[in-house]
């Protein structure tokens, strides 16, 4: 057990986005790298070469296929609830949900996920499901694929579909887009064999799994 989990839940301090906001503007996180997750500041991980290229590439493809129609952030926050502003790697935007504040309906989240795979599968999805994002991509370096999540609902995402790195995926909000992984993919860096990961027996297999139960 943790420090941390040895202290009553109560006896933890909560930050609504508002007031998180407002330490932004103050310069308080200046040094450090954090992002808002149900209340509590979370710090996000260090970027290895793999990570900080798929973003980049991911980022410039989206923008080439989607044009002015959107706009695409990357490590920028999003404002998914009171308590939560989390920081996806990429996340695109409809321009006509943009406003004088942080952009808060996205129509596309993604999170490249190397060492923050608990994370990026666990709460985020969860969040992301809540808060009714209508497609959030896992893109895995162990397993050499990337994780489609559609239909949110309050429970979970309710549909899966994972592509390997020959594969395309059609966009849930831009079905006349297909994005090809290979322009985004860096076949020498897969799959990551640090922690001895292993394929997944899905990889590079474009499959839908439908599910009955909430994805958790």
């Amino acid at each position: 057990m943790s420090d941390l989990e040895s202290v009553a839940p109560e006896a933890v301090y909560h930050f609504t986005r508002a007031q998180y906001e407002r330490l932004v503007e103050q310069g308080e996180f200046n040094d450090a790298r954090v992002e808002l997750l149900r209340g509590v500041l979370v710090k996000t991980n260090a970027q290895g070469v793999w990570h900080l290229r798929v973003t980049g590439e991911l980022h410039a493809l989206l923008l080439k296929l989607l044009g002015d129609s959107v706009f695409v952030t990357s490590h920028s926050p999003v404002a998914l609830s009171d308590d939560s502003e989390p920081e996806p790697d990429v996340a695109v935007h409809p321009r006509e949900t943009l406003g004088d504040t942080i952009p808060g309906q996205p129509a596309l989240l993604v999170e490249v996920s190397d060492s923050s795979l608990s994370r990026d599968g666990g709460i985020k999805r969860s969040l992301y499901s809540e808060a009714g994002v209508p497609e959030y991509w896992i893109v895995r370096r162990d397993t050499a694929s990337v994780e489609v999540y559609t239909e949110p609902s309050p429970a979970g995402f309710q549909r899966e579909q994972v592509y390997g790195p020959t594969d395309s995926i059609r966009l849930q909000a831009f079905p006349e887009v297909e994005v090809p992984i290979a322009e985004f993919w860096l076949e020498g860096f897969t799959p990551s064999r640090r922690e001895g990961a292993s394929p997944s027996p899905t990889a590079g297999v474009d499959m839908w799994r439908s599910v009955t139960t909430p994805i958790r």
